[in-house]
């Protein structure tokens, strides 16, 4: 299951969410090694009981860990059809247990600015191709396999920010050490 939601956020919130973006210190290039895609990215790691004020809309009862992964790309940009499990393959790589790790929920996938001269950069999913406005969400289901079309022109970068939903064991939160920020 697909759903958008439109005017996600008030001018003043999406203010806020894009200066963090730009302003947290942990944008760092995350450009393809052909050199035709160009972007930065972070990855950010909160509980509910440490999520900033500013990405407190996300907050929800079924879910206690996000992992929030922003995107900023200035040329081409396509992603392959994937399930979202970055946290997942984080908690792999420091060698937190299989049985305690598991993929998100589901996950948000926040357009904070989209040129409107854009051409391309759609999400693909369940063969309906979205096309990306500023200020939408997207929510995708648990194992909702998507990807994304290569942008072929725009006047300004695209920023999204992507959440992974988790609900995990409090164990394994504490051997995540939150918050926690991965650059690139």
């Amino acid at each position: 299951m697909i759903e958008i939601n439109r005017n996600y956020l008030d001018a003043a919130h999406l203010k806020s969410v894009k200066d963090w973006i730009y302003n947290c210190g942990h944008l760092k290039d995350f450009s393809s090694s052909d050199n035709k895609t160009k972007r930065l990215a972070f990855a950010a790691t909160f509980t509910a009981e440490n999520l900033p004020e500013h990405l407190k809309h996300y907050a929800d009862r079924d879910t206690n860990v996000y992992n929030f992964i922003s995107i900023v790309t200035t040329s081409y940009g396509a992603i392959d059809t994937h399930v979202d499990d970055d946290l997942t393959c984080h908690m792999k790589s420091i060698g937190i247990p299989n049985m305690f790790i598991k993929l998100p929920h589901s996950t948000d996938i926040f357009y904070v600015d989209v040129s409107k001269a854009m051409t391309g950069g759609q999400l693909i999913c369940h063969d309906m191709m979205i096309a990306p406005e500023t200020n939408m969400l997207v929510r995708l289901l648990k194992n909702t396999p998507h990807a994304v079309a290569s942008i072929n022109d725009s006047d300004s970068p695209r920023v999204v920010l992507v959440c992974e939903r988790y609900r995990l064991l409090k164990s394994t939160i504490k051997t995540l050490n939150t918050p926690l920020y991965r650059d690139g």
